[in-house]
């Protein structure tokens, strides 16, 4: 449990420190050519990060993925990653649950060959803007 919100504290501290230098996530993926976003995870940091992205209308996000039963802030259709196969594919899937990232990353390459990313390093690649494609 201590790892767990560890690594949620530590992705949250980062982003506010984005956020007082006036950095936005959205705007990094836009200029990293990330047009169509789907979220992992749809906790507090997932509806944070969907906030986040539509306030800034940089990225659409076409939907949410959750296993579990998410907490939904906003009105985002959410769907088990077993559903998603179907859908329209984003370009990239941002995790939102950094303490079992590679596990999450390992279930999603069994359905769809999307890119991912956790929350941890994609607050850490904007903070030093950092290229990825």
């Amino acid at each position: 449990l201590y790892v767990k919100y560890k690594e949620c504290y530590n992705a949250m501290l980062q982003w506010l420190l984005l956020k007082q230098k006036r950095k936005s996530i959205s705007e990094y993926l836009y200029k990293q050519g990330y047009r169509k976003l789907a979220i992992y995870g749809m906790s507090d940091i997932g509806n944070c990060l969907y906030g986040d992205l539509i306030e800034k209308q940089f990225c659409d996000v076409l939907y949410a993925i959750d296993q579990g039963v998410p907490k939904l802030y906003y009105d985002i259709m959410c769907y088990k990653l077993s559903e998603i196969q179907n859908l329209e594919k984003p370009d990239l899937i941002v995790v939102t649950v950094p303490h079992i990232y590679k596990k999450i990353k390992e279930d999603i390459e069994k359905v769809t060959d999307c890119q991912t990313i956790s929350i941890t390093e994609l607050v850490y690649n904007v903070s030093y803007d950092v290229v990825r494609k």
